[in-house]
């Protein structure tokens, strides 16, 4: 039977307040957005508990939008989902299940997390990965590597940025870690690069994919947004991801980069994400 639903994903919905200017008598301002990595990627079907607050996320960013968090979650809403709470029609009927590593921090989400996870591949979804290294929320790094590497292996997809495959791995470089990573599991792994772009990579072949050339006012859901193309792109092709071809890859992979290129020049994270149709006018302007 054909699955209804493109994409689910289980995960974190924040509040990032995003600082922006200062006042008169030098105080600093912050604007307030919806944000939260797999909310960024896509949102719907949100459980609300009337018991918890929704985390908060404090963005402060540099002079060339790059970002440094600190986070109100003791706890957060999102870290009380409970197993009885998911939608196993929507899981078991999604072609892509995307979770992240945030929900691993804390029971009763972590269990939640992985039964969801496992219940979407047992349903034939392909599985999508994305481990999001935030310190403040981790007992110990040590503890954060441990979680964040003992789920690699349910991943068939996996994005991640060039710091954090280090840190997963131990690697020297991030292309030692790449390799290091497809050990574990994933066909397919992107390593994200900031302005360089991405190294796309399988058992067989790495590439890196030059990313849009554009000015960054706030990298907030950057990653998140290029793996939300990547993604869509991996849905058109409609084939097993072990049976694409490189020049598929690259594909997925451009349209990533133009979302990514799009989303870094507003702020915020949820309402600099583009539409579809600016993307592919950047992608049409950029002979893509």
């Amino acid at each position: 039977m054909e699955k209804k639903v493109d994409i689910a994903a289980l995960g974190e919905l924040l509040i990032n307040f995003t600082e922006a200017g200062y006042r008169q008598d030098g105080r600093k301002l912050f604007e307030q957005n919806p944000g939260g990595a797999p909310a960024n990627l896509l949102t719907d079907a949100v459980i609300e508990d009337p018991a918890y607050f929704t985390t908060l996320a404090f963005v402060e960013n540099d002079e060339i939008g790059e970002r440094k968090f600190s986070f109100a979650r003791k706890p957060g809403a999102d870290t009380q989902l409970r197993k009885e709470e998911l939608d196993q029609t929507l899981i078991s009927d999604c072609k892509i299940f995307h979770f992240g590593s945030l929900s691993l921090t804390d029971e009763p989400a972590e269990g939640a997390t992985i039964k969801a996870v496992k219940m979407a591949k047992e349903a034939g979804a392909l599985i999508s990965y994305d481990p999001n290294y935030r310190p403040s929320l981790w007992k110990s790094k040590e503890i954060a590597v441990e979680k964040m590497r003992s789920v690699i292996e349910l991943a068939d997809v996996m994005k991640v940025s060039d710091e954090e495959s280090i840190l997963l791995t131990g690697a020297e470089s991030y292309e030692d870690a790449a390799d290091r990573l497809l050990a574990m599991g994933p066909k397919l792994l992107a390593v994200t690069l900031g302005e360089k772009g991405v190294l796309m990579a399988t058992q067989n072949r790495k590439e890196i994919i030059k990313a849009f050339k554009t000015k960054a006012v706030d990298t907030t859901g950057a990653g998140d947004s290029f793996w939300g193309g990547v993604l869509c792109g991996i849905l058109s092709l409609n084939k097993p991801i072990e049976k694409l071809e490189w020049e598929e890859i690259t594909k997925c992979a451009v349209l990533g980069n133009a979302v990514t290129g799009l989303c870094v020049q507003k702020r915020d994270g949820i309402p600099a994400i583009p539409s579809k149709e600016e993307v592919l006018a950047l992608m049409q302007k950029s002979g893509c």
